[in-house]
């Protein structure tokens, strides 16, 4: 299967309200699997297709810690479980990621083929997979592993579609916690990037949903794109004490892609939650 518009296409998206039906205590059997589930976007999606009404199933190797319409084990990396997981499915949405290496090939290749052949074979309507902003142009071998990942998908006859989303606020976050967590701290300041709040991502998933398979690859972003040292001017006003930092060059060309902003899609911004916002909230609490 041809992919149709592989590119930016998250106007189309953005165009619409996501619907929210509410069905306080209905259940129905599940008919939307979810792998992936306890990462930052999964725990924003999976309450939305519940309230939503629908059955979702999350599938994993340990359960989830919250309660959920169904559960299964499965190892994506084997297979083991898989295909009685799916059987009965009518969307995936696959959020499971991995950098790991399973011998000379990517866990996102090996899982993204093992879950199509397992679609195809319970006729599932919809495979919904979501990957990064710039892994067609970033020469970072996650990046790679999950191109070749859509692009399995996309040689596929399965119906599918593709949302890359920028980076979550809580994994820059985390990023500026690791470069910070010496006396001094070493900062790549002209990098950029473009936060997003996975409950937008999660609302433009629960759309996806309803709308079916598009056939196409949809890039979204946060509502601003910043550099790292703005980032980081921000975040430490939030921690117990500010440290000194020193600037570090560019170096090779992940840094120089970084820096070009080929991780961003300002063309593609959706109006949702800043950078200070998150902060505030993070941490308020």
């Amino acid at each position: 299967m041809d992919d149709k518009t592989v590119g930016s296409g998250s106007d189309f998206l953005g165009r619409y309200p996501v619907p929210h039906r509410v069905y306080a205590q209905l259940r129905r059997p599940p008919n939307v699997l979810v792998t992936g589930g306890t990462g930052m976007l999964g725990t924003a999606l999976v309450p939305r297709l519940i309230q939503a009404g629908i059955g979702v199933r999350e599938i994993s190797r340990t359960p989830p810690r919250r309660v959920s319409d169904a559960w299964s084990a499965v190892d994506l990396a084997s297979g083991q479980g898989l295909q009685q997981a799916v059987d009965g499915i009518q969307t995936v949405i696959h959020l499971a990621s991995n950098e790991s290496r399973i011998g000379v090939r990517s866990f996102e290749e090996i899982a993204m083929e093992r879950l199509i052949n397992a679609c195809e074979r319970a006729g599932v309507r919809h495979l919904i997979y979501v990957s990064i902003v710039g892994v067609d142009q970033i020469p970072l071998s996650y990046y790679q592993a999950k191109k070749n990942a859509e692009q399995l998908l996309q040689r596929s006859e399965q119906p599918y579609t593709i949302l890359r989303s920028t980076q979550f606020h809580g994994f820059i976050d985390a990023m500026l916690g690791q470069l910070f967590r010496f006396p001094v701290g070493l900062v790549p300041t002209r990098l950029v990037a473009q936060p997003i709040s996975p409950a937008v991502v999660a609302d433009q998933l629960l759309y996806l949903v309803q709308m079916g398979p598009l056939l196409s690859t949809f890039n979204m972003g946060g509502p601003e794109v910043l550099r790292v040292d703005k980032l980081v001017k921000e975040w430490q006003l939030y921690q117990p004490r500010r440290k000194f930092y020193l600037p570090i060059p560019i170096l090779g060309s992940v840094m120089r892609a970084f820096a070009n902003g080929w991780n961003t899609c300002p063309a593609y911004a959706i109006e949702s939650q800043s950078w200070a916002d998150y902060l505030q909230k993070q941490y308020s609490k």
